[in-house]
């Protein structure tokens, strides 16, 4: 599903990755281990195509994404999500308007079958009811599980979490941990993770 071939990345004269290869198999779940700044999230960004490599190429569904546009970069893009790592969810919007944004911006869903989907991953997810909060008012946790909620709610084949247990407690890890386990074996999706959280 992921295949990333010999990639290297700098920025100015600072190496970031250096000849760094991997693949992902159809609904796997990888976990890229390792300290802060050492690369993590460059790689991640590389699977999405929001940085391109300097040299190498990432596969994504037998498909090369180094070489496409941004336009065939948004038509691959609708089958992968992405939990970032303090969520990034918009302070502006309900969390059903967060969860909905993916499916206003590349679905043609009516406002029905959006309040259906968004209830249907909230409760995936564990968060029944809390459709009207604003992110303020939600805790370190539940903001982690509206941006998986927002990640998964156009079906994606493909889930990348970056630091997806950042600023947690304990508790809260495991929980998260538990609920990237359970999108693997629900939705059989293909997922990557990157973690400095052994």
């Amino acid at each position: 599903m992921i295949s990333v071939e010999h990639v290297s990345k700098s920025f100015g004269t600072r190496q970031i990755l250096r000849d760094v290869s991997l693949s992902v198999g159809k609904g796997e779940t990888m976990v890229i281990l390792g300290a802060s700044g050492s690369g993590k999230s460059t790689l991640l960004k590389m699977i999405i195509g929001l940085l391109r490599p300097d040299s190498g190429r990432v596969m994504v569904n037998g498909q090369d994404i180094t070489r496409m546009n941004e336009d065939e970069l948004n038509r691959e893009r609708i089958h992968m999500g992405m939990v970032f790592q303090y969520s990034a969810l918009f302070d502006s919007m309900s969390v059903r308007e967060n969860v909905a944004f993916g499916l206003r911006q590349h679905g043609h869903f009516s406002e029905e079958e959006i309040d259906s989907i968004v209830r249907e991953k909230l409760h995936l997810v564990g968060l029944d009811g809390t459709e009207s909060l604003m992110p303020a008012s939600l805790s370190g946790g539940m903001k982690k599980r509206v941006s998986l909620a927002r990640a998964i709610a156009l079906n994606p084949e493909i889930i990348l979490y970056d630091e997806p247990t950042a600023g947690l407690d304990p508790i809260r890890s495991t929980d998260i941990s538990a609920l990237i386990k359970r999108m693997q074996e629900t939705m059989h999706v293909t997922s990557v993770v990157v973690t400095h959280d052994l």
